[in-house]
């Protein structure tokens, strides 16, 4: 802030000349004419003072036509303005009321401001303003009203906070080598009509100073936003669909700077917009999601390179078509049945369905479906994709088939005794059937052998392996001799059990 200790300015320098004009005025005896050229001045800035009124009150319209159009981004500049009005408002009304009191002490309560009758009165502004500190007050006022100011400009231009604080510090002036107040220089010994013009001249500083602030205010809404050179159409939508879906599209303007060169990088790739775009394509090879993903280098308004990344992603199904033979549609009881579920084009995660006649469970690769229903009935399943009904496939259920009984490879016939007793026991085989890893389990056998004389020997097993006394049997049997398995019970995956075919060998 300006202090009288500090040097003068050009502004100061110009209110000491003032100030030695006046007294020089006051020495000569003014003529009226010189009073009368004083009163012409206050008028004019009495015009001028009410045209900036209603250029800020303009100004104060134009924000709040922003602030209707975008609240967020206009509410702190707007109320700061409204803050600069309202203290505005407080110190012109300070400064109209000193300057009638003056006019009225020697004009009486008739007067007129602007017809000032007792323009050359020396006493009036100094009894006024001096006598009853009223001078000290508005000087401390003005400078009150100045730091507000400068507090709502805290990252404003140097220019603008020296500007103000130039205009409205009152100095005191410096005569002869000796220090006169501001409040000496503008009320002592001063025609009535010089006091009441300075005053004017300080309300055209407050006007000034409002302005300047109102505008900057103004200017700073849009400070950080990007510059737009066209509007373009833009359009979005899904990265993948199947016939018969219905399809949202999102469509909208998209603002461009089309004379800016933007630079960015999209999947390792540099390029260069134009036109303020930038067309990528590739070869969708590879089955799946593919991501893809960069970054635009934009000048922000502050000068400065932001970097806005994107990202988005693509689904690439294989083209496809689906063969269902009708008489293999079959599902196996007690079982769990694998299937997988398919729609060209669409992601597995958009792909559910509803089962009827069965329990089904996700997997990573499909479904497993478990028939609820006997054999010879039927299990429906439906299949949705993003909600919408794309057909029921029918499907039949059997019973899972009978394994055959089986000692190593060997189904009956000639064997060694080395061959079998080598596998250690019976298995149950089902062969050719579709699913892999399905077994059943071997709960029991018995094994008939004939020794010397005839006599049979039987002997039961109550697990797939033959037992010691089996064993035994087999090692002493002659070539010839018949080994007969018979009463083998197998438990499948269902959880029954079923009794297989016997199995007859004999020794060679």
């Amino acid at each position: 802030m300006a202090t009288s200790n500090c040097p003068e300015t050009p502004r100061q320098k110009m209110i000491g000349m003032m100030y030695l004009v006046l007294t020089a005025m006051l020495a000569l005896n003014v003529s009226s004419e010189v009073l009368d050229a004083f009163a012409k001045v206050d008028k004019g800035l009495h015009k001028t003072n009410q045209v900036t009124k209603l250029k800020n009150k303009e100004i104060i319209m134009a924000l709040e036509k922003a602030y209707s159009d975008n609240p967020v981004k206009v509410k702190p500049f707007l109320e700061k303005a409204n803050q600069v009005t309202r203290v505005t408002s407080d110190i012109i009304e300070n400064i109209r009321k000193n300057k009638e009191d003056i006019v009225k002490y020697k004009d009486g309560e008739d007067f007129d401001i602007l017809n000032i009758e007792n323009k050359g009165n020396r006493e009036a502004a100094a009894l006024v303003m001096l006598n009853s500190g009223k001078a000290t007050a508005l000087k401390n006022d003005v400078h009150d009203y100045r730091d507000q100011l400068l507090n709502m400009l805290t990252n404003a231009p140097t220019s603008l906070r020296n500007s103000i604080d130039e205009n409205l510090t009152l100095s005191d002036v410096k005569k002869n080598g000796k220090t006169i107040s501001w409040e000496k220089a503008t009320f002592e010994e001063m025609p009535l009509i010089s006091s009441v013009t300075l005053l004017s001249q300080l309300e055209a500083n407050v006007r000034n100073a409002e302005t300047d602030v109102l505008n900057y205010l103004s200017r700073q809404v849009d400070a950080d936003s990007y510059k737009v050179t066209d509007v373009i159409a833009s359009i979005t939508g899904p990265t993948n669909t199947i016939s018969g879906s219905n399809v949202t599209f999102q469509i909208f303007p998209t603002a461009i700077d089309a004379t800016q060169e933007f630079e960015g990088e999209v999947n390792g790739k540099p390029f260069k917009l134009e036109g303020g775009k930038y067309e990528y394509s590739f070869p969708a090879n590879r089955v799946g999601t593919t991501l893809i993903k960069g970054f635009i280098n934009i000048l922000s308004p502050s000068g400065e390179i932001e970097k806005k990344e994107f990202e988005h992603k693509l689904e690439v199904s294989s083209p496809s078509a689906v063969v269902s033979p009708s008489a293999m549609n079959v599902f196996y009881a007690g079982i769990k049945n694998p299937i997988t579920v398919t729609a060209a084009g669409v992601k597995q995660s958009d792909i559910s369905i509803s089962v009827a006649g069965a329990r089904h469970q996700r997997t990573n690769d499909g479904y497993d479906i478990t028939p609820t229903v006997a054999p010879g009935q039927k299990v429906n399943i439906t299949v949705t994709v993003n909600g919408k009904n794309m057909g029921t496939s029918e499907f039949r259920v059997k019973s899972v088939p009978p394994p055959t009984p089986m000692v190593g490879s060997k189904r009956g016939g000639r064997v060694s005794i080395a061959e079998l007793k080598a596998n250690g026991g019976v298995d149950a085989i089902l062969e050719n059937f579709p699913f892999d890893g399905l077994k059943y389990k071997i709960s029991g056998f018995t094994v008939t052998t004939t020794g010397k004389g005839g006599f049979s020997n039987e002997m039961r097993s109550n697990s797939r392996n033959f037992t010691s006394a089996q064993l035994n049997a087999i090692s002493s049997m002659r070539q010839g001799s018949r080994v007969i398995i018979d009463d083998i019970v197998a438990v499948g995956p269902d959880g029954k059990s079923r009794t297989l075919p016997s199995l007859v060998f004999r020794i060679r």
